[in-house]
């Protein structure tokens, strides 16, 4: 196939010399994590850092990105994709160290054996990375909805008990959507936001996030097509984690200003539906038991984590100003009512709706950067979907 030539140096070209860039960091932390005498990592680090160059020479070539991008993107998608598959069957079995990967181990686990997970203590032996809590403990109960259970629940009855599978699987579910809802030109933008922030090899480690992105990502991508399966999956997210909440009213007064009413009430209803048939079961098992549980990172039921993250916190956690934890629960309240009437009056900025939390959270008295990173795939989905809606 001969290529089209590109005269001009675009910024698809800088994009590609850029995800390049992304690609040699990204294959610096698998080579970092290859242990002496294995031959598998090395080789997917050689398969990475070839892939990265070959970018390079894309990024520097004449090259259309306008007519070829979208394929070069896959490739460069695969790479990653299959990579992290195979890191991840090499970790199979092992423990993982974060308190949220084991709590979700657990009570994955203890919801297959027939156990309420939110009547049990969690992470008892856990031996890095705790959640602190401002009486001097930690955190030792699932503090989420039960979407993230139920996500899980068909992997560990088939007997596959390792936290990592499903996550990792959905990070690469990730990756297809993202790619799926860009265009040519900029579909080099996928494989960024996977490689940005190392939010691909978070199942690696541990982290579970990927199951309530993927699903945002769904939402995102059926917006304007498919209203009824944008809701579902967005209750679905929402039955995750709580994070998805926060955009909620956005979305509603998006479909309120410029869809109608019956729209609004289709989408909401559908995101309920789901919200309640995802999480119904642990209700009837344990209502207070549950609502401790989902409602806790939100309002610290009990005693509540200590302030952390990289937001307004900072200044409370780095002993510069400490703030208390009611006053910034006050500012989270004010800076989203504020946002929520600017998005209302600014109709421009109805695809920022997708990524509302990030200002929010940014006052919030948990604040980790994982809680920004994780929006990046839909800020790329919004900006794909975006361009689609001013091309037509």
């Amino acid at each position: 196939m001969e290529l089209e030539v590109d005269t001009d140096v675009q910024a698809p070209d800088a994009l590609a010399i850029l995800v390049a860039v992304l690609l040699m960091d990204f294959g610096r932390t698998i080579w970092a994590v290859s242990a002496p005498g294995t031959w598998l990592i090395p080789v997917l680090t050689i398969y990475i850092w070839v892939t990265a160059i070959g970018l390079i020479v894309v990024g520097l070539s004449t090259i259309d990105l306008q007519e070829h991008g979208w394929a070069i993107a896959a490739i460069v998608t695969g790479a990653i994709g299959s990579t992290v598959l195979i890191a991840m069957i090499s970790l199979y079995g092992q423990p993982v160290t974060t308190d949220v990967g084991q709590f979700l181990h657990e009570a994955t686990a203890l919801t297959v054996s027939g156990q309420n997970p939110y009547q049990h203590e969690l992470g008892l032996n856990r031996t890095a990375f705790p959640t602190p809590t401002m009486d001097g403990g930690t955190v030792s109960r699932y503090s989420y909805p039960a979407g993230a259970i139920v996500a899980m629940a068909p992997q560990y009855a088939a007997g596959f008990e390792d936290v990592r599978l499903t996550p990792t699987i959905l990070s690469l579910g990730v990756g297809v959507v993202t790619l799926a809802a860009a265009d040519s030109e900029f579909a080099l933008f996928a494989p960024a936001m996977l490689l940005a922030g190392d939010l691909v090899t978070w199942p690696l480690n541990g982290l579970t996030d990927t199951i309530w992105i993927f699903a945002l990502c769904l939402a995102a991508y059926w917006w304007e097509d498919r209203l009824v399966w944008s809701a579902i999956a967005y209750g679905f997210a929402a039955s995750v984690e709580q994070i998805p909440w926060f955009i909620g009213p956005f979305l509603l007064v998006w479909l309120l200003r410029d869809r109608g009413k019956p729209s609004a009430v289709k989408w909401l209803a559908g995101g309920l539906a789901t919200f309640g048939l995802v999480n119904l079961p642990f209700i009837i098992w344990g209502p207070e038991a549950w609502l401790i549980g989902a409602l806790q990172p939100l309002f610290g039921s009990g005693s509540p984590p200590v302030h952390q993250g990289v937001g307004l916190s900072a200044l409370t956690v780095f002993g510069m100003f400490p703030i208390a934890k009611w006053a910034q629960t006050a500012l989270v309240a004010l800076v989203a009512v504020v946002a929520l009437v600017v998005y209302y009056r600014r109709s421009e900025l109805q695809w920022a709706g997708w990524v509302a939390w990030m200002p929010i959270l940014l006052i919030h008295y948990r604040s980790f950067a994982t809680y920004f990173v994780a929006g990046l795939p839909l800020v790329a989905i919004a900006f794909f979907e975006r361009r689609s809606e001013h091309a037509t």
